[in-house]
């Protein structure tokens, strides 16, 4: 029938924000800033990405319904939300930073 739409299911090898960075850059020891925008699934790449040992400045997470579960996960790693701009959620650890953010 014309115009009936088609599924077709596409398998795709899903990999952590880890496994990614140790493949590819083993020897990055810090990340200043991160950004993740993958259309509702942040918080899965977030639990795959070790913030201990990275220390990110800064991570700006797309919450684009504004859902309190990415506040609370980011807290429970020990950032606070600083600022929300559209959709993005800007979140930060150093309390110095977060002054800065609120300030700017």
């Amino acid at each position: 029938m014309k115009g009936r739409a088609e599924l077709k299911t596409i398998r795709v090898k899903v990999r952590t924000l880890d496994t990614i960075l140790a493949t590819h850059r083993p020897d990055l020891e810090a990340v200043d800033l991160l950004v993740v925008d993958v259309e509702g699934w942040e918080l899965n790449v977030m639990r795959g990405f070790s913030s201990e040992r990275y220390r990110p400045k800064v991570v700006v997470l797309e919450n684009l319904f504004d859902e309190q579960a990415y506040i609370q996960y980011m807290r429970s790693i020990g950032y606070e939300r600083t600022l929300r701009l559209g959709p993005n959620d800007i979140y930060a650890r150093d309390t110095h930073i977060r002054n800065d953010l609120d300030a700017a």
